[in-house]
């Protein structure tokens, strides 16, 4: 699909709960960022009360690092599943604008667009592009976004554990973005060499 298709589905999202929703994206990485980075400071602080052989205060702490790790883990859980309602919820909000917006363009055809096209072919592509309304383009943002925070969440702690990974991660961005306006550039020349011939 297009971007200004993109561009448009998200309009009818309203630009309020797409704020919204960017909000809760940026929460929900940043709670589960908080979440690993908590464990990783756990399992460093077991680790050196095993190597002191401090059992009184280690059996406190665990139930200590235990409820901050729940309490990091459910706030997670709680920002993910609000952002995922309010994505369906905004993907309700365009479909139904949209619908309205290709039953008007039906509705207001010339006559002649029903003379000579079949109401069985207008049904067919008319339920084909509400369907891609509701389930594909709504999959697929909500999907992107799910990618998204893995994404976000790897390279935070790639950066966290080893500032040595920005040495790596530099060139092969580099990399990545010059593949990506090679593949576009040979995409965009495929078809204009098409378009003349």
């Amino acid at each position: 699909m297009k971007f200004n298709i993109f561009l448009i589905y998200l309009r009818a999202c309203k630009l309020s709960m797409v704020a919204l929703i960017i909000l809760l994206f940026c929460l929900t990485t940043s709670a589960s960022l908080s979440a690993n980075i908590w464990l990783s400071k756990w399992t460093d602080t077991t680790k050196s009360d095993i190597s002191k052989n401090n059992t009184a205060s280690s059996s406190k702490n665990q139930i200590h690092n235990m409820n901050i790790y729940s309490i990091l883990a459910m706030i997670q859980g709680l920002l993910a599943f609000v952002m995922q309602l309010l994505v369906k919820l905004a993907t309700y909000v365009a479909g139904r604008q949209l619908h309205w917006v290709i039953l008007l363009g039906v509705l207001h055809a010339p006559m002649s667009f029903f003379d000579t096209t079949p109401i069985g072919c207008i049904i067919n592509r008319f339920s084909k592009d509400i369907d891609a309304v509701d389930s594909t383009i709504s999959e697929g943002i909500s999907q992107s976004l799910v990618v998204m925070i893995t994404v976000v969440e790897t390279l935070v702690i790639l950066i966290y554990g080893s500032w040595f990974v920005i040495l790596v991660l530099i060139p092969l961005t580099a990399l990545f973005i010059f593949i990506q306006v090679k593949s576009f550039l040979l995409l965009c020349l495929r078809n204009s060499l098409n378009m003349y011939l």
